[in-house]
């Protein structure tokens, strides 16, 4: 009695399935660099930082007063507390600024990058602009211009409220109520090498997490 031959459709099926393993590996391995692409630069973010830029002391405070304009007329009903509002980053170079006021910031790096945190206000008996730097501490306190009255935005939104048709008592709840002293406004100071950096890291977070979800059931961005 001979021995029972192999049949060869055995080994050419498991040619086969190794050819099939290994096509399908190369291709999963393609398919998973088609979804990771190389991060690319946010353009709009970087310009929309470096549109704001101060290149002085009195740039910071000029921003802040136009903070005050901004925020003024929703200002919480009513003459106590403080309306305290973010101002974003604004670019600047330390070398045109006074070695005082650069000794006086306080990096924060709490962001991934280096930021010098700034509170702006005015001060309610001086009526000067005050810088403060993250540790609460004054760096800078400039007066106002000579003419200045802090009655200014309430005169442009009730121009006859001194006509003698209100009680004193409501003018000087109004007047309180609308006093610009009321708004502060946080700063972050930037460099543009940290720009740079935190645009790239921002890139890279919002890319990735597109591409996490366009990866899940019913992710994806329609």
């Amino acid at each position: 009695m001979r021995p029972a031959r192999s049949s060869p459709i055995i080994p050419i099926a498991s040619s086969l399935l190794i050819v099939m393993c290994l096509i399908l590996a190369l291709y999963a391995g393609t398919a998973n660099t088609a979804k990771k692409p190389k991060p690319q630069f946010d353009v709009e973010l970087y310009n929309q930082i470096m549109s704001q830029t101060v290149e002085s002391s009195d740039d910071i405070v000029a921003e802040y007063e136009l903070q005050q304009l901004d925020w003024l007329p929703i200002v919480p009903p009513g003459p106590e507390g403080y309306l305290k509002q973010e101002a974003g980053m604004y670019v600047f170079d330390p070398s045109k600024f006074s070695a005082e006021f650069i000794k006086g910031l306080v990096p924060d790096a709490s962001l991934g990058v280096t930021t010098y945190p700034l509170s702006v206000f005015e001060d309610v008996e001086t009526r000067n602009r005050v810088i403060v730097n993250a540790n609460g501490d004054i760096i800078l306190s400039v007066p106002p211009p000579a003419d200045y009255t802090s009655d200014w935005f309430i005169l442009e939104m009730y121009p006859n409220l001194h006509n003698g048709s209100l009680p004193p008592e409501m003018i000087e709840f109004t007047e309180a109520t609308f006093d610009p002293s009321r708004i502060i406004s946080d700063f972050k100071l930037i460099t543009k090498d940290e720009v740079v950096k935190y645009v790239w890291q921002q890139s890279v977070s919002s890319q990735n997490a597109v591409a996490a979800s366009s990866g899940k059931p019913g992710g994806g961005i329609g």
